[in-house]
């Protein structure tokens, strides 16, 4: 989702003050003209929000900047130049940067917890070909995007009690996961201890990929887990 530059010279809209664009490329702001955004027929990479009320837009315009160019030691200043806004109008909208980090991964988790509804959902489709399929599907925006969920979980770890983080990578996940389980034939209990297995073998994978580098070898172990677990559970 790479951003969209504007035309040298072209004025943009931040909120109430208006902004003139620059000729420099890591400044040109992100479109925010729905009917220009790029297709796509991967619901796996749209995590950007649908909404073109202000914070929606600038969500997306971030969302596109960051997996560009990543999250990193860039400050909000920064990012709010890249993306055609002020810093006033992030902080206004998320508060900090962590802040707009955290509505970053928010997105992209909720949009991914949508194509494994919807993978479920597809009529002959066995659970666990859905799950080996969703893996597949969102391993790309987790290679690009795993860094900054990897940064915001350690960040609260350091501050036990975030609430907010522990949803997102755990709470939010368990009860689709179980259900997934639970619809490939395993009982209520299986099922609860599966999604919290699958769960922490899929953030594993993702960050022995993001280490080394070899995204494949990941897959083949994600996929020799569901496998194994389809045949004890007769699908």
């Amino acid at each position: 989702m790479p951003p969209s530059p504007g035309d040298a010279g072209r004025t943009v809209r931040s909120g109430p003050a208006r902004r003139q664009a620059t000729n420099d490329p890591a400044r040109r702001p992100a479109t925010t003209d729905p009917a220009r955004r790029p297709a796509t027929t991967d619901p796996a990479r749209q995590p950007a929000t649908t909404g073109d009320d202000p914070r929606s837009v600038l969500l997306s315009a971030a969302i596109a900047h960051v997996a560009q160019h990543g999250f990193g030691e860039a400050s909000l200043r920064q990012i709010a130049a890249a993306i055609g806004t002020s810093h006033r109008m992030l902080i206004y909208h998320f508060g900090s940067k962590r802040g707009l980090a955290a509505a970053i991964i928010d997105a992209i988790q909720q949009a991914q917890l949508g194509t494994l509804t919807e993978l479920l959902r597809t009529e002959g489709l066995a659970p666990t070909e859905a799950g080996q399929r969703f893996w597949r599907l969102v391993t790309d925006n987790a290679m690009r995007f795993g860094p900054l969920f990897f940064e915001l979980a350690a960040d609260a770890m350091r501050h036990p009690g975030s609430q907010p983080m522990a949803v997102l990578a755990v709470h939010m996940w368990l009860e689709p996961l179980a259900g997934l389980w639970r619809a490939a034939g395993a009982s209520r209990q299986q099922a609860s201890v599966l999604a919290r297995i699958s769960l922490a073998l899929a953030n594993g994978l993702l960050l022995d990929a993001l280490l080394t580098g070899d995204q494949d070898a990941a897959q083949t172990a994600m996929d020799a887990f569901t496998r194994h677990w389809a045949e004890v559970l007769g699908h």
